[in-house]
Formats: C-alpha cells, sequence, structure tokens
C-alpha cells in the first residue's frame, strides 16, 4: 500500500509540512492520552487539565493548517487526487477527536482528587492502556508508510479493545450497589474511561482504515 502522501502530492515543501503536521499531531494526542491517564492515578494531578488544553489548541491549529493546504491543492489543481485529498482531510478529523477525549479524561481527574483504583480491574485497564498506546504508534505507522500490516494489527487491536469495554462495562453496571443505592465514585469513572477509551481507539481504527476504505465507507468496517 503507498503512503498516502506518496498517492497525494509530488515530493514539495507542501506535503512534507502536511506529513510533518500529521505525524506531529499523532504523536501529541498520544502523549495527552498517557498524560491523563497518570493524572487519574495521582493524588494531586496539578494543572493537567491547562496542559492538555494548551495541547489540543496546537493540535486543532495543525488541522487547519492541513486543511488549508489541502483545500488550496485542490483549487489549484480541481478534480485532481481528489480521493487522497479527501482521506487526508477525513484523517486529522479524526485524530482531533482523540484530543477531545483525551481533554474528557483529564476533566476526570480533576473531579477525582487522590487519584483512581480500579480494583478487580487494576490488571484490564492497565492492558487497555497498553493496547491503545500500541494503537497510536500502528496508526502513525500505517499513515506515514501505507503499512498493510501495521493497518491489519491496528483494526485487531480495535476489536480487542472494543470487545473488553465492552464486557466490562456490561459487568460493572450490574454491580449492585448496596442499600443505600450509591455507586462509588471509581465505578462511575471507570464506566467513563471505559467509553472514552473505546472511542478514542474508534479514532484511531478510522484513520487507518481511512488509507484503505472507498471514500463512501471511511468510518467503517471494509
Amino acid at each position: 500500500m503507498p503512503s498516502l502522501f506518496q498517492a497525494l502530492f509530488h515530493p514539495s515543501s507542501s506535503v512534507e509540512q502536511s506529513r510533518a503536521d500529521v505525524l506531529e499531531m499523532i504523536r501529541s494526542c498520544q502523549d495527552m492520552y498517557v498524560m491523563v491517564l497518570q493524572a487519574l492515578k495521582d493524588e494531586h494531578p496539578d494543572h493537567t487539565v491547562e496542559r492538555v488544553g494548551a495541547m489540543d489548541l496546537r493540535i486543532n491549529k495543525l488541522q487547519l493548517d492541513v486543511r488549508r493546504r489541502s483545500y488550496q491543492h485542490m483549487a489549484l489543481k480541481p478534480g485532481k487526487e481528489l480521493l487522497p485529498t479527501l482521506q487526508l482531510n477525513e484523517i486529522v478529523g479524526e485524530i482531533e477527536r482523540v484530543g477531545d477525549y483525551s481533554k474528557d479524561i483529564a476533566d476526570l481527574a480533576e473531579m477525582i482528587p487522590g487519584g483512581v483504583n480500579w480494583d478487580k480491574y487494576e490488571e484490564g485497564m492497565a492492558t487497555l492502556k497498553d493496547q491503545i498506546v500500541e494503537m497510536f504508534a500502528l496508526t502513525e505507522q500505517t499513515i506515514d508508510t501505507g503499512d498493510e500490516s501495521a493497518s491489519a494489527r491496528a483494526t485487531e487491536l480495535f476489536e480487542s479493545i472494543s470487545r473488553y469495554t465492552d464486557a466490562t462495562l456490561a459487568e460493572a453496571i450490574r454491580q449492585d450497589p448496596g442499600e443505600e443505592e450509591l455507586v462509588e465514585r471509581w465505578l462511575l469513572a471507570l464506566v467513563l474511561m471505559l467509553r472514552y477509551s473505546k472511542r478514542v481507539a474508534a479514532h484511531l481504527r478510522n484513520a487507518v482504515l481511512t488509507i484503505s476504505n472507498p471514500y463512501q465507507r471511511l468510518g467503517y468496517r471494509p
């Protein structure tokens, strides 16, 4: 599978800048995700929201820059490489949404002072984190080089993540809160994290599928 950038442009300063911007967006989103997960475990997650907010603004700017170059390309060369141009815009949209979910997790960390203990789900949540971090690397590899094996592995990981988050969410919701009908704070946080984590993985999976899917199926399974 050729690189998206090879399919879209001939070598130029414009495509190299777009390449650098897209890859920076992915790496920054990964840094944000790891940071906010650590904040959930910290007793005093100082200034996490502010740091993540600043990183998110940078990601938004990069998205706008890539879209501007794509628009200029379509305006200067109407009808040429239309599909790759649309794919690139879809990709940066998916990556930007990952940043938004990291902001949501940062907000959650600030609402739960003292850190979160996932109780009997601790091992499963640690594995979930590792799988999503691996998905970031695979997404970067797929978009940068068109590596089909990385794309397949990312899709495989998403299926595993989806099964775990759905099954754990169903189990958590079935738990009996006791006579007072009060749900423990960590359990509420777990439910939110399961949904946030699945959406992060889904947006990464969508970015990967954007390379291989026909346009009408962007964001869906092949």
